[in-house]
């Protein structure tokens, strides 16, 4: 009695007449994968030429960057990510990166081994969509979270002043930032700063646009803070709440009285440290700084404040960005 497993003599026959060919396996990296990294990667530049083991390599992932017009150097758009950017340069005595040309494949695969970069990520890379995330090592890779970052950084500050003045930036500046961000910003523009992966497909960038603003929300807990801007941001074609200008005003108020007792603590100076090198805490107000400064003045009413009004703000970011540059 035939089995139904049983494969009938003349089909068996067919197909043994075809030759066996095994194939190799399909490499995970090709050309096109090494060109879109090298897109990515903006390496530092090192002041003294190391030999780093490939264990000693980092690499920062951050929403995006831009070429800051003044200096050349290629910044953060986020003023975590940038944060965390000018401070491993004060770390490892490391140079901001600059745009680059085209490089050979060897170049780039050499760049991709041996050089600290930041690199430009989707916030999916990390387990909450939050980013900077820093990637240390290769054959034994550690991926630290913001959350781990900012712990960090925060052990760095010299006194409990400082780590005051830091929290008041990283609650009032930050949240003015961010409902500038979610609220006065275009689509497009609000895209350029938080996704480096931007489409052009009109129809993908709507969900993707509110996406990452609902992501944005959740970061640094500031849904918990401002309840009625979250749900004005969530729901705005159903939730009946005020304008978006009424419920940011008080906010971008603290933000520009905070600023302004920042720019009476510098005075005269152009750091916050004595020292010619410039302290954690210069590092922080720079970025947030430096971050309002690269939208336009249409684009953002602090922004435009700070060109008019913030002359000490404006130097003294100026002054951090040239000593890593």
């Amino acid at each position: 009695m035939r089995s139904i497993l049983q494969v009938p003599g003349p089909v068996k026959a067919f197909f043994d007449q075809f030759p066996l060919q095994t194939y190799p396996a399909v490499s995970k990296k090709d050309e096109a994968s090494l060109c879109e990294y090298n897109a990515r990667s903006y390496a530092f530049r090192e002041q003294k030429a190391l030999q780093r083991s490939v264990n000693d390599i980092f690499k920062l992932g951050v929403y995006n960057v831009y070429e800051d017009p003044e200096s050349g150097c290629v910044l953060a758009t986020d003023p975590w990510c940038l944060y965390a950017q000018l401070s491993l340069c004060k770390k490892n005595g490391l140079k901001l990166a600059r745009k680059k040309e085209a490089p050979s494949r060897q170049q780039q695969k050499q760049q991709q081994k041996q050089q600290p970069a930041l690199l430009v990520v989707s916030r999916l890379a990390a387990s909450d969509k939050s980013l900077p995330i820093l990637i240390e090592g290769c054959s034994k890779r550690n991926v630290r979270s913001t959350t781990g970052i900012n712990e960090i950084l925060g052990s760095r500050l010299r006194d409990a002043e400082e780590l005051m003045y830091v929290s008041l930036l990283d609650s009032v500046v930050y949240d003015c930032w961010t409902t500038q961000a979610l609220c006065e910003l275009s689509v497009a523009r609000f895209l350029q700063l938080y996704d480096g992966t931007s489409t052009d497909f009109a129809a993908l960038q709507g969900p993707l646009y509110q996406t990452i603003r609902e992501d944005l929300l959740e970061r640094n807990d500031f849904s918990l803070r401002h309840l009625e801007i979250s749900r004005h941001v969530r729901y705005m074609h159903l939730y009946q709440s005020k304008n978006a200008h009424q419920l940011t005003s008080p906010l971008f108020d603290s933000c520009k009285a905070a600023l302004d007792r920042f720019a009476e603590l510098l005075g005269s100076r152009t750091l916050f440290s004595n020292d010619s090198e410039p302290s954690y805490l210069d590092l922080k107000l720079a970025s947030y700084v430096l971050c309002f400064l690269s939208l336009d003045d249409q684009e953002s009413s602090l922004a435009r404040y700070l060109r008019h009004e913030g002359c000490t703000l404006t130097t003294h970011a100026r002054a951090v960005i040239a000593h890593f540059e």
